[in-house]
């Protein structure tokens, strides 16, 4: 039984680092789609930088709060 569950462990992870590019793909597309909207709006030229800048932002504050947070390990 140990082994069946190291292997799906294994399978799990393979899947996650094999789809994982697909999703990233896909932000990037939702990306280019906001900032294409704001275009077509008739926004200012800097408007689309601005949407893009604050989305990388977001990303990047949310994943350097997920590493900063790390509880102690009680023994």
């Amino acid at each position: 039984m140990g082994q069946f569950l190291t292997w799906a462990k294994f399978s799990v992870v393979a899947a996650a680092a094999l789809i994982s590019p697909l999703f990233v793909f896909f932000i990037a597309i939702a990306i280019e789609i906001l900032i294409g909207v704001a275009e077509d709006a008739g926004a200012l030229p800097l408007v689309p930088f601005i949407i893009a800048g604050a989305i990388g932002y977001s990303r990047l504050r949310k994943l350097y709060a997920c590493s900063r947070v790390r509880e102690p390990i009680e023994t």
